[in-house]
């Protein structure tokens, strides 16, 4: 779900968090996809997650189809799914247990999870949404507040924290934008996402807060749906480690 994403509240390319170099530590691999309502190749997705060994898998646009072959996953026993045949299908794959999950949803506001994993000893929070394109002032309007609600709540969690998904923002956008404030940063970089054929604009990120440094991050393969897919490897600061 892209269109109308050009041309509504640009500036300067929102911050990038921290880099590490690889080794630094225990590394935790996240991915995010956009199936576009079903459309994309699970077989082709569950090869590169695979490759990845990705600890954390956020989907957008599943479609009931979708979600019955993903809940055969072994790899990701632990699932929130919520499927749709429009684009506000929901997921989190887990390899390890998801606790204190809940979904918001409203009139005014599409699904969004918020859900917390133990990895190496330390509570991780996980926040997968999908806010609406801008293609109107309300929309653009919804957009900013989805991304400030889900910045609040990682720094009300007093926990590393993740946001994840098809954020239909570019990395230039006021929405983006709004959420450095509340120390929300870029993991994934300026690589392009969508349209997956000749990719022009990134609109799918993951969002960390203060707690991460990159390891790693970038752009899948063409999978079939109009995103290409994007991930981040990410490990834990040393003030965020001795702080628990």
């Amino acid at each position: 779900m892209a269109t109308g994403l050009i041309g509504i509240g640009w500036s300067g390319a929102t911050t990038r968090a921290d880099s590490a170099t690889p080794g630094s530590g225990p590394a935790l691999t996240i991915a995010t996809a956009n199936l576009e309502l079903g459309q994309a190749s699970l077989d082709d997705l569950a090869h590169w997650i695979g490759g990845l060994g990705a600890d954390l898998v956020v989907l957008q646009e599943v479609s009931k189809e979708s979600a019955r072959r993903i809940a055969q996953w072994q790899d990701y026993p632990h699932q929130l799914v919520t499927a749709d045949e429009g684009p506000f299908g929901l997921a989190i794959l887990s390899r390890t247990p998801l606790t204190g999950s809940e979904a918001l949803e409203s009139l005014q506001q599409p699904l969004r999870y918020r859900s917390f994993i133990s990895w190496q000893g330390h509570r991780i929070g996980i926040s997968a949404i999908h806010p609406m394109p801008p293609i109107s002032p309300t929309y653009h309007q919804r957009r900013v507040e989805m991304l400030t609600e889900e910045a609040q709540w990682s720094q009300l969690v007093s926990a590393p924290s993740i946001v994840a998904g098809d954020l239909n923002s570019t990395p230039w956008s006021s929405a983006l934008a709004s959420v450095a404030p509340a120390g929300l940063l870029r993991a994934t970089g300026l690589r392009p996402t969508w349209p997956a054929i000749l990719p022009v604009i990134p609109i799918d990120h993951i969002l960390i807060n203060d707690a991460w440094q990159v390891v790693e991050s970038g752009v899948g393969p063409n999978i079939g749906s109009d995103h290409r897919p994007a991930f981040a490897v990410l490990s834990l600061k040393a003030q965020a480690i001795h702080a628990e």
